[in-house]
């Protein structure tokens, strides 16, 4: 099975968008003062795409656990089961019992996408601002937006846009991308967990 690298960085940027406490007023500055990292994370999401020349609304929903330390599960249950796990070394996908691995000596550009997760985590507005231009503005009442527009490869090549909207934490992530498709990530029921079970810290030492 063909590991599908656009799929794959849908759940590394809503995912590591969805911890960010900010306010309406935010500027950049204030959203990296007040960044609250959880270590152990969780939400349930749902995901709308638009495939544009199929004229198509995919959708499909799960959950996902995010550790600071081991990297991150990411788990669809419908319309079918997979799961990706997504850590420093290497990506692991399991779909309806296929699965495979990628290590960051086979597919580089792949995991760039981890590392722009981590730099959102840690607030690095520096490293991102490498990469895009950043753009913190109000939308309605209490809500904020952050706009983030690709300035260089390889981001430039997959993305137009990217928004983020929430409140005191991320609540969705709208993907543009260049073959005009838009994937709408919208995120329930967050919370900090205080440890992993068995078979999550067996799925993140693989």
């Amino acid at each position: 099975m063909k590991f599908n690298y656009r799929k794959a960085y849908q759940p590394l940027l809503a995912l590591s968008a969805c911890l960010f406490p900010f306010f309406s007023n935010a500027s950049l500055m204030q959203i990296q003062h007040n960044l609250a990292i959880f270590p152990l994370f969780q939400c349930e999401f749902s995901q709308t795409r638009q495939l544009k020349e199929m004229n198509l609304n995919l959708q499909s929903s799960g959950e996902f656990i995010l550790s600071q330390q081991k990297g991150v599960i990411w788990q669809q249950t419908a319309p079918f089961p997979q799961t990706i796990v997504m850590t420093e070394k290497q990506i692991y996908q399991s779909v309806m019992g296929a699965v495979q691995i990628i290590s960051a000596k086979d597919q580089p550009q792949l995991f760039h996408f981890t590392q722009l997760m981590s730099d959102i985590l840690q607030g690095n507005w520096q490293a991102l601002g490498d990469y895009f231009v950043l753009q913190s503005q109000p939308a309605q009442e209490s809500e904020w937006q952050v706009l983030l527009t690709p300035k260089k490869s390889p981001f430039q090549q997959i993305f137009n846009q990217i928004t983020l909207t929430g409140d005191k934490i991320i609540k969705s992530v709208l993907i543009q991308d260049k073959q005009g498709d838009n994937t709408h990530l919208q995120f329930q029921h967050c919370k900090a967990l205080k440890t992993l079970t068995d078979e999550q810290e067996k799925l993140l030492a693989q």
